[in-house]
């Protein structure tokens, strides 16, 4: 059927468009003088064209944006227009730019255009014209092989050239966290390459130097190098975001942050991009995940239900944000001890002891007990302890008392914690540590 004898059983030649374009860098070109990119442009100019000096009349046009799949099978659009034949029989034409902007393999050309022929739909090609009957149907046989044949080496040409970039140090694909792809004036020439991210290198150093401590776990790091600033880089329709726990494993399993290059599992060293950690603590982070693997515990991190809830007060007043971290210490008779302690302790900047779990508990149990929302059911109690909740503020001050006091998880004597309307102030037992202060306070609140 063409459109020259389609009169007789068709009062108007129905046709849809089908425009295709293999990667987003193509459906952009040119987005200024086009919404749709140049090239889909193109093609609807040149199939627009074609239509109308065969007399067909567009019904639709269905449009693959940014999609190289080999197959028909991995084109949803194109499976949409099959749909679509099949419940309008009265549509006869089926037009694409070339046969190639269809179909990258002969077998589903074959396949494809038989099922159109069933439908009673034609395939034509605005920019090719093969002709009717056998010798015609030869020759896009012949067209369909070759297409796949481009394509197929233009796959190995990319590969060969890829491995050459990374032979030499260079970055295959896009930046890595930490990094930036950047457009460098060398000579006159403008050249694409890898840079320092200023703003999420240093966050990314400080994950691997925390995590190499043995200390946190995924979440733990998750939370913490959130709290300071580290998202992934936005993008045109991704906006930043938290980095994720699998994100954050990657991260500090890839050795491409100590300045080398992997391709295709080979390690290549003297990579072109400046690296943001040394080898030293890239093998000491290692060393920490095989051993958690070893032990089964690499995704298993301690649990508390005020864990990521609580942040420390004097790094608040000193105009910084630092979590509470939950943390299960082992004592000489192999006991395990919970203790809540400040990040930035670690570092220096914050002076508060550890505090153990039960004391920071029972000031938080304290002081919600003293607020209207917490007084009708445990379930608005609950409630009040998700991280939605109101600012609390709770400060322990923890002396060294005259007598013996209750241990840890036994009930405390009477008056041995006081409550008011802003502050809960808590005595602790005895510390055991001869060196340890005899006075200190705690200040911590739960963030809203």
């Amino acid at each position: 059927m063409t459109p020259s004898t389609a009169g007789s059983g068709h009062p108007e030649a129905l046709g849809l468009l089908y425009l295709h374009v293999s990667s987003k860098r193509q459906l952009d070109t040119a987005i200024d003088i086009d919404p749709d990119g140049n090239s889909i442009a193109t093609q609807r100019e040149v199939s627009r064209r074609k239509c109308d000096a065969l007399g067909i009349t567009i019904a639709q046009e269905f449009v693959e944006p940014g999609n190289s799949a080999q197959s028909i099978d991995k084109r949803p659009v194109f499976k949409d227009l099959l749909a679509y034949l099949r419940e309008h029989t009265e549509i006869g034409y089926v037009v694409v730019y070339m046969r190639s902007r269809a179909f990258r393999n002969y077998i589903d050309a074959g396949v494809t255009e038989r099922q159109l022929a069933a439908l009673g739909v034609k395939l034509i090609s605005a920019k090719e014209d093969f002709g009717e009957g056998i010798w015609a149907d030869a020759m896009k046989g012949v067209a369909d092989i070759m297409n796949e044949v481009q394509v197929r080496m233009s796959g190995e040409d990319i590969k060969t050239k890829m491995r050459h970039k990374a032979t030499q140090g260079g970055t295959v694909g896009r930046a890595k966290l930490g990094y930036l792809n950047l457009l460098v004036d060398i000579d006159g020439r403008l050249v694409n390459t890898i840079g320092i991210d200023p703003v999420r290198a240093p966050l990314v150093r400080h994950a691997f130097e925390l995590y190499a401590t043995g200390q946190y776990g995924l979440r733990d790091l998750q939370e913490i190098i959130g709290d300071q600033g580290l998202t992934t880089r936005p993008s045109a329709r991704r906006p930043a975001k938290p980095v994720s726990i699998n994100k954050l494993n990657q991260m500090l399993r890839d050795p491409y942050y100590t300045g080398v290059v992997v391709y295709k599992g080979e390690v290549i060293p003297n990579g072109r991009h400046e690296a943001i950690i040394s080898q030293e603590l890239f093998d000491r982070v290692q060393q920490v995940i095989d051993a958690r693997v070893q032990r089964g515990t690499r995704s298993r991190t301690p649990f508390h239900y005020l864990r990521g809830m609580l942040y420390c007060q004097r790094c608040h007043d000193a105009g910084r944000t630092s979590r509470l971290i939950y943390t299960l210490g082992r004592g000489r008779s192999g006991a395990e001890y919970e203790y809540f302690k400040c990040h930035s302790r670690q570092k220096g900047d914050c002076d508060l002891p550890y505090v153990p779990v039960w004391i920071v508990e029972r000031a938080v149990e304290n002081s919600y007990a003293t607020s209207a929302s917490a007084r009708t059911s445990p379930r608005r109690f609950a409630t009040a302890l998700t991280p939605r909740s109101r600012t609390k503020t709770a400060s322990f001050a923890r002396r060294t008392p005259t007598s013996r006091r209750n241990s840890p998880g036994s009930t405390p004597a009477k008056n041995d914690c006081s409550i008011s309307r802003k502050t809960t102030a808590c005595r602790a037992p005895r510390s055991r540590n001869a060196s340890e202060p005899s006075t200190w306070s705690v200040l911590a609140f739960v963030r809203p």
